[in-house]
């Protein structure tokens, strides 16, 4: 919109009329390179999520894997220690 105020001014003082002519085309390529940018940023922001979603998920799944092996990991730990324990009589 800045842009486009300084386009409609730069025009204005200059006495061309703003209604046809280059200001406005100018003004309609400043509307479509708006939305062109726009709509890129919401794309690169979208594949950005998606990707810090994709890595949430396999950090779940790798602290699941953790959690997992170090409760195997205790519970044979202390079969080892009441083996060990029953062996000595």
């Amino acid at each position: 919109m800045d842009s486009i105020g300084t386009l409609d001014t730069a025009y204005a003082g200059s006495g061309v009329d703003l209604s046809f002519g280059t200001p406005s085309v100018a003004r309609s390529e400043a509307f479509r390179e708006a939305d062109r940018a726009l709509n890129s940023d919401a794309m690169t922001e979208q594949t950005r999520v998606g990707r810090l979603n994709e890595r949430a998920a396999n950090y779940r799944r790798a602290a699941g894997r953790a959690r997992s092996r170090g409760f195997f990991d205790a519970i044979g730990t202390g079969l080892k220690g009441a083996a060990s324990f029953l062996n000595r009589g």
